[in-house]
């Protein structure tokens, strides 16, 4: 719809200037004529009985061109203030809902490809319940853990885990939100979940890495080995030295998060 009223734009504003060009000629023609006129008369140059008629011809004709060209001016101007209208009002709709570059082409597709918005939609929504079903895991494993704590230090760290959670999954609720809000807000207020998804998931992958350590001696102590700290220090090297993420080269070799680990 934009494209077309630009293209109209575009059209009237060539029509005004072919329009302006071939009244300027036919004016500026009844002026040579007038000039030549007066240079026959000062030159002595019998006019004889036409003088008089041809003079009001051209001025006539000069009149009749400047009223037609104005008349056409008019008439274009408002096209195009009428067109220039219509691409503000397309604008203002086209921004409405003010949710950022993928819902206003989520927006276009249901219009224009609805087979294909109704594919990305389901995918959503699927993606949504495996991310859903996959918290309620999390926390339901972390609440049986809580049951059984031996230590209070366990309970701390387990229901800091399932804080963490918890406030990415809200967070990742507010990313959803955020996309309806208007572009000045918008923006503070995607820098905003930034930072704070961030900083959260840093806080999960260090509880993580604790919580790694604790298991890892808890499950030293059931099977009588000597030396539970030990014991979690050797099989965090393991994992370390195995990892094949890329991303553990980009920091030393170490794992995001998880603690420093001696060999036994």
């Amino acid at each position: 719809m934009k494209r077309l009223l630009t293209i109209g734009l575009v059209l009237g504003c060539v029509v005004l200037a072919v329009t302006t060009m071939v009244f300027a000629y036919r004016a500026r023609r009844a002026e040579l004529a007038l000039a030549q006129l007066h240079a026959g008369t000062e030159a002595g140059t019998n006019g004889g009985a036409i003088t008089v008629p041809l003079l009001k011809k051209l001025l006539a004709e000069r009149e009749t061109a400047y009223f037609e060209l104005k008349n056409q001016y008019d008439r274009l101007a408002q096209t195009l203030s009428a067109k220039t209208g219509a691409v503000a009002v397309a604008a203002v709709s086209t921004n409405a809902p003010a949710r950022g570059g993928e819902m206003s082409y989520l927006e276009r597709l249901r219009t224009e490809d609805p087979e294909r918005y109704k594919q990305i939609m389901a995918d959503r929504e699927r993606r949504r319940q495996r991310l859903t079903e996959e918290l309620n895991r999390q926390l339901a494993r972390l609440d049986q853990r809580l049951q059984g704590a031996t230590t209070q230090a366990e309970v701390d760290l387990v229901t800091q885990i399932a804080d963490t959670l918890t406030h990415l999954n809200d967070l990742r609720q507010q990313w959803e939100n955020v996309r309806s809000l208007p572009e000045d807000q918008r923006q503070a207020a995607t820098e905003a979940l930034i930072s704070d998804t961030r900083a959260s998931y840093q806080k999960l992958n260090e509880l993580r890495a604790q919580d790694r350590t604790l298991q890892l001696q808890q499950l030293a102590s059931q099977i009588g080995y000597s030396d539970p700290a030990g014991f979690a220090a050797a099989v965090q090297n393991i994992i370390n030295e195995t990892d094949a993420n890329p991303s553990r080269f980009l920091n030393g070799g170490r794992r995001s998060g998880s603690a420093a680990t001696t060999t036994r």
